[in-house]
């Protein structure tokens, strides 16, 4: 239809149609599978025990789900969500330097940072090595407060021991110490086929609460 300069395009009344059943979009599947298995092509069942639909309908919006914090935690784990536990935020600190380092972390701590987020790289970035470098770099933190993550890199020999000598060092009780050294030796041994330091010194993955 034209008006003028404007084509415009004619109204649809969907009401001729007749409304689709779900009988009839899985007589169209199954014809368009070719004699594959419905259930086992259009069905993903996941780890978490959910299996997704391959078509969800507005009937499925009924389904009952069960409440935060309870089986099978599809609102999550805890009942209360983020006024129980809220989310931590742990921007990386670009330093190349323990002095750089704490300066940086001391700033966005009190803009707004939550957990401390220690990222080492040997060669191209933060390098904490010795002692010193790790009391300079956490210096004036109060880590008996915050989460602490550790991600050595290849710079995993010694990490977790050098931290914890900071820690104590600094009158904190290890009882109140969260956080965890993100190291996977074995992902970086198939990566690179050694470990850094040789495979009996490499600190295996820990967390703590």
């Amino acid at each position: 239809m034209q008006q003028g300069n404007k084509t415009t395009a004619p109204e649809v009344d969907f009401g001729e149609f007749a409304p689709a059943t779900y009988a009839e979009w899985r007589e169209a599947a199954v014809a368009a599978l070719k004699g594959a298995d419905f259930d086992k092509k259009l069905f993903t069942k996941l780890v978490e025990g959910i299996t997704l639909h391959p078509i969800y309908n507005k009937w499925d919006e009924h389904a009952p789900v069960a409440p935060a914090g309870q089986f099978p935690y599809r609102r999550g784990t805890r009942a209360l969500g983020y006024m129980e536990k809220p989310c931590e935020i742990a921007q990386s600190i670009p330093a190349s330097t323990p002095e750089d380092f704490n300066g940086k972390l001391l700033h966005d701590l009190d803009r707004g940072l939550t957990a401390v987020n220690v990222q080492l790289n040997c060669k191209c970035g933060l390098k904490l090595r010795k002692q010193a470098d790790w009391d300079t770099a956490l210096k004036g933190v109060q880590l008996d407060k915050l989460p602490v993550y550790i991600t050595p890199g290849s710079c995993g020999l010694g990490t977790f021991s050098m931290f914890l000598n900071t820690y104590k060092a600094a009158g904190f009780n290890t009882a109140d110490l969260k956080g965890g050294v993100l190291y996977d030796p074995v992902g970086k041994a198939v990566m690179k086929g050694s470990l850094c330091g040789g495979r009996a010194s490499a600190p295996t993955m820990t967390r703590w609460r």
